[in-house]
């Protein structure tokens, strides 16, 4: 026991030496959050003390999240082992990504610069038009794991060259098990016409190397239990997947780029498993009208077992699921679909709304648990930025698959749901933080619901 409280005594000082480091080279901005809560771990109930300095200087900013868990059972003091090792080994990649992840975030300029560099947590990934990667986080595993990944968006502009540019992103930089690249070219960057200056072609290449790295069922050592139509397709210890491969070629055309109103054209061509290919194409358009109304149109064109948007906010809870279909073990019916978005940005981004909904045109062959991808599916986000109300803030998200009713549009089932909402009065803060995620992947036990109470204080 003493040993394993010099690791975690011997861990921490590390942590907070690096931060104190970082304060030293900047007076810029400091913030620092302290918060006090519990959590529900492993069956147990955890108390949970918080630290999250935030450093901002000029383009870099950095946020650590320093999160000491114990509890009392039996009136012996307990922490919750694995935030600091393994009790029962690790690997290299482990522990990288374990004290990896005591920082939140470190990035440098933003997502319109020529050079965007974001590590740590990513809230939402698109690579392109987004058919392939559109809106993946590696943060649906929490509590238990938390994941250190990256993005990298580099545009040839910064060094006097338009005409190429690269984005990259790993959802975790310890293993590169999951990650994806798009290079992308303006072959027309030399023109006066702003209407085929802008012109991109990009191709983009995503793999997944490890489908069953989060596939372990908490409460045993064997694989979740995956039902196909009648059947029971069930992984265990040891199982292997293949490579998910996913290649696309895209196009995207700026039409207008004004303050009242911009318009893209924008189109994308993309195989599946070039073994055995399902092949999915789209066409569409998006931008903005009188400066704060966001909206887009695609028709899509899906192959039997192609499924658009393969790497969504979904998808690290999803991942043996969709490798069913991917693999043609679990079948999806080709077909033409759409999609269509709408939404608001009002008072510098300070308020913010986004829906969009999906689905194919063809009337459903069988149930919605059976078959959700076969109705519509709907993605909604609101959010009030701080600063706006006096003393509250919020963000909240949903998205819901299988919509085979009107009662069914607001049902959990199929759905992952998430929201904080914090109330502030001056340096104290009370954030509520819920978090709702249905799995079909675990059909005995499918709910995983975490909702906490944090307070605490910033200054």
């Amino acid at each position: 026991m003493l040993n394993r409280s010099a690791r975690i005594i011997a861990a921490s000082l590390l942590i907070i030496a690096m931060a104190g480091g970082a304060s030293a080279q900047t007076d810029d901005t400091f913030g620092m959050g302290l918060f006090f809560g519990a959590v529900a771990l492993e069956g147990d109930v955890y108390n949970s003390v918080r630290l999250m300095p935030e450093f901002v200087f000029g383009d870099f900013g950095l946020a650590m999240d320093l999160d000491f868990r114990f509890t009392m059972q039996n009136n012996e003091f307990r922490v919750y082992e694995k935030d600091w090792y393994f009790p029962d080994g690790g690997s290299f990649s482990e522990y990288l990504n374990l004290y990896l992840t005591k920082f939140e975030y470190v990035r440098y300029g933003t997502e319109v610069d020529p050079l965007y560099v974001h590590l740590g947590a990513l809230p939402g990934v698109n690579l392109g038009t987004g058919f392939i990667i559109g809106g993946y986080t590696n943060m649906n595993l929490r509590p238990e794991r938390k994941l250190f990944g990256g993005e990298l968006l580099f545009d040839g502009s910064l060094v006097d060259f338009p005409y190429l540019g690269v984005d990259l992103f790993t959802s975790n930089i310890s293993k590169w098990d999951l990650f994806g690249i798009r290079l992308y070219g303006r072959p027309a960057a030399f023109a006066q016409s702003n209407l085929i200056n802008r012109l991109e072609i990009g191709f983009t290449g995503v793999y997944d190397t490890d489908v069953f790295a989060y596939a372990m069922d908490a409460d045993s050592d064997g694989f979740w239990d995956i039902q196909i139509d009648d059947g029971i397709s069930k992984y265990i210890t040891g199982s292997s997947a293949d490579t998910v491969q996913v290649y696309g070629i895209d196009i995207i055309e700026p039409i207008l780029s004004g303050p009242i109103a911009s318009l893209a054209l924008f189109g994308d061509y993309v195989i599946q498993n070039p073994g055995n290919p399902s092949h999915g194409g789209m066409v569409g358009l998006g931008g903005k009208l009188v400066s704060f109304l966001t909206y887009g149109a695609q028709i899509r064109i899906s192959g039997e077992n192609f499924q658009p948007t393969y790497f969504d906010r979904a998808y690290d809870l999803q991942k043996v699921e969709r490798y069913e279909t991917y693999q043609g073990d679990r079948n999806s019916p080709s077909g033409v679909g759409y999609l269509g978005s709408l939404g608001f940005s009002l008072l510098q981004n300070g308020l913010v709304f986004y829906t969009s909904v999906e689905g194919p045109f063809a009337a459903p062959t069988d149930s919605a648990d059976k078959a959700p991808m076969q109705y519509p599916y709907m993605k909604a986000s609101f959010a009030l930025a701080e600063g706006v109300l006096p003393y509250v803030d919020f963000g909240f998200w949903y998205e819901k698959k299988g919509i085979d009713s009107w009662s069914s549009l607001v049902s959990p089932e199929y759905a992952l749901i998430g929201g904080i909402a914090n109330f502030r009065l001056q340096s104290a803060v009370i954030s509520w933080i819920t978090d709702v995620k249905y799995n079909p992947a675990t059909p005995d036990e499918p709910w995983n619901v975490s909702t906490r109470i944090e307070a605490g204080v910033s200054f």
